[in-house]
């Protein structure tokens, strides 16, 4: 054990002193790197000085001539694969280079022209844009333009301005594009009113990730354009044929719609009283000692209870032909829970507990019961937690618009201060709060394919 630290702090020792050296040790090991033919060490031992110091010139020089020895092995890969008549390969090898030359470039270091691989070069970097635009040209007449698309940028880049290559590219990137129109979802439970919330909110969810840094193909369609097609019945009540109608009207190539359905709630209200114990901690004036004592009081509260369940599901249709890409459904549902009492802590609510220290020793079976009791209804919320809120919000005993938030959180560990619980119409649109979530899921996956 003891050889084996010993093995570890020098091993550590061995990487801090790495990490720690400067710009002219890690030159010098550059250079002794390139001495050996290790020219992809000398490189990285130079990038590591120049990144401590960017203006150190034997760094430079000694990047300058790793970089030289690296572009000749890969010039030698690209002549032999060239040899081999394997175009693909020579395409990679050439554009690999390419990125290479221009991090060197980025360090500060000027490559001189190579003029006895320049010609060769040129011929295969031709070849090579010739062989992708061909490939792509048949990908784009076989009606496959996203396939299309990357054989004539990988030509463009190889040869920029290559025949009518920046045509082609704009051509099959345009042929590409998917033009999504998402629907609000069909209402098919008892709950009124919350299907153009429930729409507006997945819409501006899908928005902020269908982004062109996230998305290749696929545009999201403006909603207020699917909006103003939909009358009042059908914007709870779509059906397909709806969907695939202002899908068409707003220049759609696909439509996602779907439906709310098999609500079912329950819930419970428990009016409860339990007694906990105030500190009160009392000094004799005259022999200034101090006394403990713990006066029982009666606190009533009420816990409310409420749950929702449903399913939803959605459809991902190809606009033109009303086929069913893909489909999805699965149940989602949520639990409120709030609480409310109006007895006042006098004092500071940390004086207050549940029992007291010699209810602790010598009724355990009976502080059991009650911990248990208190954490059905209450959860993780500590009993002067609960005190501090009722002395701070008293006011709320009514649900406002204002306080969704709250419910975001789970509820039924920590129950919101409230005198009722939200309509089940609220409720409703938190569970179906990431309905969004495997709609985005669907439509990446179609983005690649």
């Amino acid at each position: 054990m003891i050889r084996a630290g010993w093995r570890f702090a020098l091993a550590l020792a061995a990487l801090t002193a790495i990490s720690c050296a400067g710009p002219e040790k890690l030159s010098i090991k550059s250079r002794e790197a390139l001495e050996a033919g290790r020219a992809q060490d000398a490189y990285d031992e130079a990038a590591r000085a120049l990144k401590k110091d960017p203006t150190y010139a034997p760094g430079r020089e000694a990047l300058g001539a790793a970089a030289k020895a690296l572009i000749r092995q890969r010039q030698s890969g690209i002549a032999t694969a060239g040899e081999g008549r394997d175009t693909a390969v020579v395409g990679q090898r050439i554009l690999a280079l390419d990125r290479f030359r221009r991090e060197v470039r980025e360090y500060g270091v000027q490559l001189a022209a190579d003029t006895t691989f320049e010609v060769r070069e040129d011929q295969l970097r031709n070849s090579a844009a010739a062989f992708h635009y061909r490939r792509g040209r048949g990908k784009l007449e076989a009606g496959t333009p996203r396939l299309a698309y990357p054989e004539f940028l990988t030509a463009r880049d190889l040869v920029p301005g290559y025949r009518d290559v920046e045509t082609l590219v704009r051509e099959s990137y345009a042929q590409s594009l998917s033009h999504v129109a998402i629907m609000p979802f069909a209402n098919q439970t008892d709950l009124a009113g919350f299907t153009r919330e429930i729409y507006e909110s997945s819409f501006a969810a899908l928005a902020d990730h269908i982004t062109p840094s996230q998305f290749k193909f696929t545009v999201l369609l403006d909603k207020s354009d699917v909006l103003n097609r939909l009358t009042v019945a059908e914007l709870d009540r779509m059906e397909h044929a709806d969907a695939l109608r202002v899908g068409r009207a707003v220049g759609a190539d696909l439509v996602v719609t779907g439906r709310i359905y098999g609500l079912h709630t329950d819930g419970q209200v428990d009016r409860l009283r339990n007694s906990i114990f105030r500190k009160v901690t009392e000094t004799d004036p005259k022999t200034h000692e101090t006394t403990v004592s713990f006066e029982e009081q009666r606190m009533d509260y009420v816990v409310r209870e409420r749950s929702v369940a449903m399913t939803w599901e959605f459809t991902v249709l190809d606009a033109r032909t009303g086929e069913v890409i893909a489909t999805h459904s699965s149940p989602v549902s949520y639990k409120a829970r709030t609480y409310y009492t109006d007895f006042l802590a006098e004092g500071d609510p940390e004086e207050y507990s549940l029992y007291t220290p010699e209810m602790e020793k010598t009724k355990s079976p009976e502080v059991q019961k009650i911990n248990t009791d208190y954490k059905s209804r209450m959860g993780k919320l500590k009993l002067k937690d609960v005190l501090q809120t009722a002395q701070k919000e008293r006011h709320r005993q009514s649900y406002k618009p204002d306080y969704r938030g709250e419910f975001n959180r789970n509820t039924w560990e920590y129950p919101v201060y409230l005198g009722e619980l939200p309509p089940d119409r609220e409720l409703a649109f938190i569970a179906l709060g990431d309905v969004w979530r495997p709609i985005l899921s669907e439509l990446k996956d179609l983005d690649k394919h």
